[in-house]
């Protein structure tokens, strides 16, 4: 069985039911080859939907969140896709765990308060990826279950 490392307030989320999706930065980066609209990775040229098949976990499978001291949860995956970072949406920044209600400075972006958290966070965890990157990221979409 996987694992996967969270973050200790991320796993706090998932356990309350408030994150059920999360996005991993694909490794290496593909990159985007024109005019057929397709992604080179590893030396294979595919689509999205080929790419979607190389993903760490797959649709269905029942993986581990842990954070180092905590107890472990498994959750299982209902869907992945592939997209760049910067395609988030308000609702998916929801879905990540945060709330429009927790946001420091309101006045501050205030059309879309949890897209601005997701932002902040993914810069304070992939500094090599940051958000002006505009990373290819996995998207997977999951919900807790019991082992």
């Amino acid at each position: 069985m996987k694992g996967l490392l969270c973050k200790a307030d991320m796993i706090k989320a998932i356990v309350e039911g408030r994150k059920t999706q999360t996005r991993w930065v694909i490794k290496p980066q593909p990159s985007w080859q024109e005019p057929n609209h397709e992604l080179e990775w590893k030396g294979r040229i595919v689509n999205l939907e080929g790419l979607i098949h190389f993903a760490r976990y797959t649709v269905g499978e029942i993986i581990y969140i842990f954070e180092a001291w905590e107890d472990r949860y498994f959750i299982q995956i209902t869907d992945v896709r592939v997209e760049r970072v910067q395609e988030i949406t308000e609702k998916d920044a929801e879905l990540e765990g945060f709330s429009p209600w927790e946001y420091d400075n309101p006045d501050a972006y205030a059309d879309c308060p949890c897209t601005n958290q997701f932002i902040q966070k993914w810069n304070s965890i992939n500094p090599k990826y940051p958000w002006g990157s505009n990373a290819w990221v996995w998207v997977y979409r999951f919900k807790k279950v019991d082992k």
